[in-house]
């Protein structure tokens, strides 16, 4: 069993892990020390592309250290959006391109593409949880699953799972199935 850490980084490179738990809203932090002893046993967890992004890329041997030793990550590939007005069409046509959903999507692009090759992940999980109500989802979601899980399988060391993981405003199963089978690496 994995344990869940928010994790980020500070424009100065300082890295914070924050514990999460699924039945308390208690985050306590955990010491980049504790992080190293035992990478394998913590699923990280990345809700700004900015921060993956900012990891991999550090040169610092901690991060480095982190990086080598990651096996589980999540990327909660819409909680930039959470806070965001989201236009007319947006909204109502699944999150499809526009002022807000485009810049997401190409900065997970950007954060995907600093996963080094030989890469040590094995568990990877596209989370879609978002504030907004999500009908359908879109081309660019769709593409940006295939692009992340295909780079990212591919540039693996050893097998990589990949699922996708709904929030409670996605309706209806239809929007994951379809972004399941995007997936490439699995």
């Amino acid at each position: 069993m994995s344990i869940d850490v928010l994790t980020t980084v500070t424009n100065n490179g300082t890295l914070n892990f924050t514990r999460v738990y699924r039945t308390k809203r208690d985050r306590p932090a955990i010491p980049v020390e504790e992080i190293l002893d035992r990478t394998s046993k913590y699923r990280f967890i990345f809700q700004n592309p900015i921060d993956l992004h900012k990891l991999f890329e550090d040169p610092d041997p901690a991060s480095a250290a982190i990086c080598s030793g990651m096996r589980k990550l999540r990327l909660d590939l819409l909680h930039p959006l959470s806070n965001l007005e989201l236009t007319e069409g947006e909204s109502t046509g699944g999150l499809s391109d526009g002022p807000n959903v485009t810049p997401v999507v190409e900065n997970w692009e950007y954060a995907c593409r600093a996963i080094p090759k030989n890469h040590g992940i094995e568990d990877l999980i596209f989370d879609i949880s978002c504030k907004h109500e999500i009908i359908s989802l879109s081309s660019p979601l769709r593409r940006l699953v295939q692009y992340a899980s295909a780079s990212m399988g591919f540039k693996a060391k050893g097998n990589l799972r990949c699922q996708v993981q709904r929030g409670k405003t996605l309706k209806h199963k239809g929007p994951i199935e379809a972004l399941e089978r995007c997936i490439v690496a699995s």
